[in-house]
């Protein structure tokens, strides 16, 4: 099964996504998925009940700025985004595992929220793992 990775495609511009979405960083933990530069990925975006949006894309990193945090975005074709129809009840995963260890982090970000200073309680991985800036 090639991973899909949730985007929200109206984060970002014509022709980039800005992966920052609770989405994003739940589907690359399921994955294992660490971004880095040059990645090519699909992302999707729950469309309707039947149907998503869906891209491909390549992953690059944008440092910050002044006081502004660096994000990880995906550069894509707009010509590209097409609707693909899926079954989300075969679709759907529950929890967010650790990205090392697999425990369900789920409730524990549901009362602790998600910043890099945030680590699994059961191994100390920052729940961040997939969305980390290159050099850390």
């Amino acid at each position: 099964m090639i991973p899909r990775i949730y985007a929200d495609f109206q984060k970002g511009g014509k022709g980039y996504l800005i992966l920052t979405c609770y989405g994003t960083l739940r589907d690359l933990s399921l994955y294992r998925i660490r971004l880095a530069e040059g990645m090519d990925l699909t992302f999707y975006a729950d469309s309707d009940v039947n149907e998503d949006l869906e891209v491909e894309g390549r992953v690059f990193y944008e440092p910050g700025v002044d006081d502004r945090k660096g994000h990880w975005s995906a550069r894509y074709d707009w010509d590209s985004i097409r609707n693909v129809s899926v079954d989300h009840s075969l679709n759907r995963h529950t929890g967010h595992p650790c990205f090392l260890c697999r425990c369900d982090l789920q409730p524990y970000l549901a009362e602790h929220g998600r910043s890099e200073e945030i680590c699994c309680p059961a191994c100390g991985t920052s729940i961040m793992a997939p969305l980390l800036a290159p050099d850390a």
